[in-house]
């Protein structure tokens, strides 16, 4: 390779260089005007709140670093996902027919992982109070994803204005699963 020719690659990777800095400063920075999924009212994502001002209105706290991913099933108003592929989600939905609060996540919710995975098993299903003082339950179900991927997750479900509202968390079992309850605990009704 001769002197000259060493130049004009040395400039081209520096250009380069230069490209993809500029690029992962610009996907590195969080977007200002929050992120949107369905529209503004059903809710927005910004500064690590997420905040529904349709009725019910709620909003719950993420962490930082969370992503936008796409809605998946109807009544998903939000879905996001933090690296480590823990991915989390609000719905709302009318409250089903004859069903008590306490049977949401154990009966309902457990039939939807039924769908999509195997082993589903509820762990756990108690009765809390949210910091805005509204009832709601917390339900803890491990299960199998693709035959694969052991998942836990957490669902924290309460009713409002004959709607659902639930927000589930689904750390796989090697994540430290503490951290991602915070989420879905954080649930508070405006």
């Amino acid at each position: 390779m001769t002197a000259s020719n060493y130049k004009n690659r040395k400039t081209q990777w520096s250009r380069e260089a230069e490209k993809l800095d500029t690029l992962v400063r610009s996907i590195s920075i969080p977007f200002q005007d929050g992120f949107v999924w369905l529209s503004k009212e059903e809710g927005m994502a910004k500064d690590r709140v997420f905040r529904r001002t349709k009725t019910p209105k709620f909003m719950f706290e993420y962490p930082i670093g969370s992503k936008k991913q796409s809605v998946t099933s109807p009544g998903q108003i939000m879905r996001m996902n933090i690296p480590k592929r823990v991915d989390f989600a609000a719905n709302v939905i009318t409250k089903p027919e004859k069903r008590e609060l306490r049977d949401f996540g154990p009966i309902y919710y457990a039939e939807i992982l039924r769908q999509v995975g195997s082993d589903v098993r509820v762990v756990g299903n108690k009765e809390i109070v949210l910091k805005c003082g509204t009832n709601a339950y917390r339900t803890d179900i491990k299960w199998v994803y693709q035959d694969y991927y052991q998942v836990s997750s957490v669902v924290v479900s309460s009713y409002k204005n004959d709607q659902c509202v639930y927000l589930v968390v689904h750390p796989s079992s090697l994540a430290n699963h503490e951290n991602f309850e915070r989420i879905v605990e954080s649930l508070t009704f405006e």
